[in-house]
């Protein structure tokens, strides 16, 4: 919508209904300073965007198949990316599995999405293993080994770079 695809206004009001729960539930999600609410702001702005993208459907003008190709194909890539996180990634077997080249989904991955695949892959993985400090009992070093199979250093190296504070202290702020 914020490249001149949509040829109409889709939203008259901000009366609607889902809209306006959406939007209330991101303003009480960016209030707080939790990292588990910065998890589900970034989850309720995909809502928001999905929601978007629906009510749009009509209004997209005719003839932009390229950027739509591109979308699909972050989708796609991201659902892989999604599905694969816990292995040792090899863009190789991305670009196989997508039959594109490795170049070009790098390129419109970073382009489309703003981060690098690796980037991507660190949130997430980080992102699973809040969820597991928070759920489970596992030792540092067994969720470590969960997300991607890496050693208990560079997990942990990963995470601080990522949230500011060990896996250890994450653990302990949210207990």
């Amino acid at each position: 919508m914020r490249k001149g695809m949509v040829a109409r206004q889709v939203f008259y009001s901000l009366e609607h209904a889902a809209m306006s729960g959406l939007l209330e539930e991101l303003q009480q999600a960016a209030a707080g300073a939790d990292p588990v609410e910065e998890e589900k702001l970034a989850l309720l702005m995909l809502r928001l965007v999905l929601f978007i993208e629906e009510q749009a459907k009509d209004a997209i003008v005719p003839g932009l198949s390229s950027a739509s190709r591109t979308v699909t194909h972050i989708e796609r890539i991201t659902e892989w990316l999604d599905e694969h996180y816990k292995e040792p990634f090899r863009l190789e077997r991305l670009a196989e599995h997508l039959h594109l080249s490795p170049y070009h989904i790098s390129r419109i991955y970073k382009d489309g999405a703003g981060m690098t695949l690796t980037e991507y892959l660190v949130r997430r993985r980080v992102r699973e293993a809040c969820r597991l400090l928070a759920d489970t009992g596992f030792t540092v070093k067994e969720i470590a080994a969960e997300p991607g199979g890496l050693s208990p250093s560079y997990f942990s190296q990963m995470f601080r770079k990522a949230k500011g504070m060990t896996p250890g202290q994450y653990k302990s702020s949210i207990r």
